[in-house]
């Protein structure tokens, strides 16, 4: 036989399906959470506006392969971004030489990056608070198609020390009071080549690209061939071909729990669920006690009641035959006795229980099943249905 399934459990079922989809969603809007500059990020400073702007104008653009072992030789054009490690050496040695035959190279958002410092020259320095500014001016016309003067959104207090820049102009500048101080956009010839170097506040990120700083993306494509290969990406280390680390293996269950969006969805959706269920205790707490007894029918109410009704239907005795079975019944319950023993057997039975009852006791219960045998009146039957309760109430 199937047993049905009450509300409670339906209840219950429903809020954990309902717990499930909600983890699963919320692990795959954690999951599209990516770095700063992040090419696919759709954030304020991510840089998904500029991948599609180039995309719109017909340029190929693509990420760098996980661990390239050098330069992509098709690439045209390399934009890279911070990522979470530093510049390497090895890395600023090889992109300089391949800028310098004859390629455009980005370098986008750089902060305090000794390697970059000493391969290209140019360094990160930290000013003054008159710094804070949101406008870059173009002293040099190098922008043409750009106003004198470029919004950012973004407030820095760090520019570009092209002091030992071999080659290096500045772009766009900060002013602080009368005089320039130094560069947020620096261009550098490198050879056949050419080398941009944006400081963070001229990073062309999605925010930035929806005001002024989008006229600076004109100016880095102006070396870059029409329909060419641009490759885009935040820097992570390049690693030689034959340097390369070994095929890892498969991850664990742990691992996989903890890396895929459904194994943190079930996570979330287990942890929600026990909070819900924690809540829910506290919130209903330990069970209190009634704050008054509930009264119960008294038996001269039911006489009262059924007396009209028995006496129609010509069972006078139907109401007393009833209180002398609940009185049995009560006194088996108690003394675990047989309730349909004559009246002297039940007494007898009564005195030999383990904790018979008093004297008195037997005298009221003897005298009660006596007067229910045979009623004399209906006032009669109202006291003894009386007695009734009260013997079983006292004990």
């Amino acid at each position: 036989m199937i047993r049905r399934i009450n509300r409670e459990t339906l209840l219950y079922l429903f809020l954990a399906i309902l717990l499930i989809i909600g983890g699963m969603l919320l692990a795959r809007q954690l999951s599209s959470i990516r770095p700063p500059y992040h090419p696919q990020s759709k954030a304020a400073d991510g840089t998904l506006v500029l991948w599609r702007w180039l995309e719109r104008m017909g340029y190929q653009v693509r990420r760098l392969p996980e661990t390239p072992a050098k330069a992509p030789p098709q690439a045209d054009m390399i934009i890279l971004f911070p990522g979470n490690d530093p510049f390497s050496a090895r890395d600023a040695e090889m992109l300089y030489d391949w800028a310098a035959a004859g390629h455009t190279l980005v370098l986008a958002g750089f902060r305090l990056e000794i390697a970059i410092s000493r391969q290209f020259g140019v360094a990160s320095s930290v000013s003054t608070e008159d710094m804070l500014k949101p406008y870059l001016f173009q002293d040099i016309p190098l922008l043409p198609q750009a106003p004198s003067a470029l919004k950012s959104p973004v407030l820095q207090n760090s520019g570009l020390d092209i002091s030992d820049a071999p080659g290096a102009l500045p772009v766009l500048n900060h002013h602080a009071g009368n005089k320039i101080t130094y560069p947020a956009v620096a261009v550098q010839a490198v050879g056949q080549g050419v080398i941009w170097h944006l400081a963070p506040q001229a990073a062309p990120t999605n925010e930035a690209l929806q005001g002024e700083m989008g006229s600076l993306i004109p100016a880095l494509l102006r070396t870059a061939p029409e329909g060419g290969v641009i490759y885009m990406d935040i820097y992570r280390p390049f690693v030689a071909a034959e340097k390369a680390p070994a095929p890892a293996r498969g991850p664990g269950l742990l691992m996989t729990i903890l890396t895929t969006a459904w194994g943190r969805a079930l996570v979330l959706a287990g942890a929600l669920l026990l909070l819900f269920l924690l809540l829910q205790g506290r919130r209903l707490g330990p069970p209190l006690p009634a704050q008054q007894t509930i009264r119960r029918r008294e038996a001269s109410e039911y006489v009262v009641a059924m007396a009209r009704l028995k006496r129609r239907a010509r069972q006078r005795h139907a109401v007393a035959r009833h209180q002398s079975q609940r009185l049995r019944s009560g006194l088996a319950a108690i003394w675990h006795i047989d309730a349909g023993l004559p009246l002297d057997e039940l007494m007898a039975a009564l005195k030999q229980s383990d904790a018979p009852p008093s004297p008195r006791q037997l005298q009221q219960i003897r005298e009660t099943l006596s007067g229910l045998a045979a009623p004399a009146s209906e006032a009669d039957l109202v006291r003894l249905s009386a007695e009734v309760d009260k013997i079983l109430l006292r004990k």
